[in-house]
């Protein structure tokens, strides 16, 4: 098979590894592994075998029965059921959008302090990011969509993995931490962060998003199964690097920052151990992870309340 090939197979499951992974994913993995060092490898692992198997599920009964989850559900349960979702849908629309303009806002911001306030600067750039997203979506249509996804996961994948490739604390322990299933201590909220790690990996709605992106792609029928295997398997196992190189970087670092802020934080940590080059070097993984999530919710979104009012 052919790169170019491969590349056409995948490219739904890039979609799902860089629109699930975003802050969550950089403020989990960063807090465990300060809390609990690479000894949690392992949950990473579980939580995108866990997300794998979910959202292959999900694609299996959309091949089987030409239907959406939402499609199948309002038929086989009724519109209760969408009658249910939909109010979910728009508090977690709300608040996503939120959070993704936030978190867009804080990391361009301190890569481009053009404002005196950072309070103003995470605002205005935030705006902007949304603004330029919805142009995005609306008018570049779901090709371009796919070539600007695809280039920001291969720039988050490996501006992340190269930082913590530079923080590497030794092949050994890492493997320890993959293939030794542990949960330390830490004064008791070693098992609160191990859950969280593993349904941290990954999005939620993300998954419902798939269905979408492979019906995009024409994929339809059970012959299409094998190619959505693939994609997601490749799709999951990147995002299992980008967490667990998340983890490796907080397991060097003495982290206090909260929420979207923690990028900054991190970055400034960063800079004290690795200079500007690992400061900088995470900050364009960071903006890159947190645009690619706001550009794929923008444009998965607005499916789901089609099907919602269908």
């Amino acid at each position: 098979m052919k790169v170019s090939q491969y590349l056409a197979i995948i490219l739904p499951g890039l979609l799902v590894a860089a629109t699930g992974v975003g802050t969550g994913e950089i403020a989990t993995g960063s807090f465990a592994g300060s809390l609990l060092g690479t000894a949690i490898l392992w949950a990473v692992l579980v939580g995108a075998f866990l997300k794998y198997v979910i959202t292959e599920g999900l694609a299996r009964w959309q091949l089987a029965t030409g239907t959406t989850v939402l499609e199948g559900a309002a038929d086989k349960l009724g519109k209760i059921a969408v009658y249910i979702f939909l109010p979910y849908l728009l508090l977690w629309t709300f608040f996503t959008a939120s959070a993704l303009m936030s978190a867009c806002g804080i990391a361009f911001q301190a890569m481009f302090p053009l404002f005196g306030d950072p309070v103003h600067g995470k605002i205005a750039f935030g705006i902007l990011a949304s603004l330029v997203g919805t142009l995005l979506v609306y008018k570049g249509g779901f090709q371009l969509f796919e070539k600007i996804m695809t280039a920001c996961i291969v720039l988050m994948f490996f501006t992340v993995v190269t930082t913590a490739v530079l923080l590497w604390p030794g092949t050994a322990e890492v493997l320890r931490g993959i293939f030794v299933p542990v949960i330390p201590e830490a004064e008791g909220a070693g098992l609160t962060w191990t859950v969280a790690l593993i349904g941290g990996v990954g999005g939620t709605v993300t998954v419902l998003s798939y269905g979408y992106w492979i019906r995009e792609e024409g994929r339809s029928g059970g012959d299409d199964l094998r190619i959505c295997r693939i994609d997601l398997a490749t799709g999951y196992l990147m995002t299992a690097v980008f967490s667990m190189s998340m983890v490796i970087v907080g397991s060097n670092l003495e982290i206090s920052g909260s929420g979207a802020s923690l990028i900054v934080d991190i970055s400034d940590r960063l800079a004290e151990s690795l200079g500007a080059f690992g400061k900088w070097l995470f900050l364009i993984g960071a903006a890159g992870t947190v645009f690619s999530s706001l550009l794929g919710t923008w444009q998965a979104t607005p499916y789901f309340f089609a099907d919602s009012w269908q």
